[in-house]
């Protein structure tokens, strides 16, 4: 019975190969001796790889550099969760798991997905913070009181010169529509 689950599972035949190729995360499945049982189709997307040979690999020969840490799996039972992997055509976060019948490490399941857009979307949200804070910046350096609203008339930001001149504080403004105050 041991290992009989991961012998017997054939992910090229149907609905095993629909299953794994419908998920938008990468999987790669190997087995006790690194040979590839599953490496699916966003697999091969975010490794940007258009094999579909790599069944019955050995995972040392796809992708080299993070064998050791499969290794490592097999020998130890210990998963690892959230392993950040920075690759020449990607940045993906995986979750790889062992595989455990009757108390053995019979394989490994590698979850990972592509978060490169994911930083790029942060880095440009970094650029729009600074652009705020420097628009901040130059709207509370003026002397002139200067209130900002938006297209329904409700106040986004005031600075210090438009509270000192009309005694209105931020907390009260900022929110309401100005035609209401």
């Amino acid at each position: 019975m041991q290992g009989l689950l991961i012998q017997n599972l054939d992910p090229a035949a149907e609905p095993w190969a629909t299953i794994f190729d419908a998920s938008h995360n990468g999987i790669v499945v190997i087995d006790r001796d690194g040979i590839v049982l599953v490496f699916n189709l966003a697999a091969r997307r975010i490794f940007n790889e258009t094999e579909r040979s790599f069944v019955g690999r050995h995972f040392s020969e796809i992708r080299p550099e993070t064998w050791p840490d499969l290794q490592e799996i097999l020998k130890t039972g210990q998963p690892q969760i959230g392993k950040r992997i920075d690759l020449p055509q990607a940045s993906i976060v995986a979750n790889r798991t062992p595989i455990v019948i009757d108390n053995e490490v019979v394989g490994v399941v590698s979850v990972f997905q592509d978060i490169s857009e994911y930083e790029k979307i942060i880095t440009e949200l970094q650029g729009f913070q600074k652009l705020h804070a420097r628009l901040e910046a130059v709207i509370e350096s003026s002397h002139d009181g200067l209130v900002l609203a938006d297209h329904n008339g409700k106040i986004l930001m005031q600075n210090r010169s438009y509270e000192r001149l009309t005694g209105l504080a931020r907390e009260e403004m900022i929110g309401r529509r100005a035609k209401d105050l």
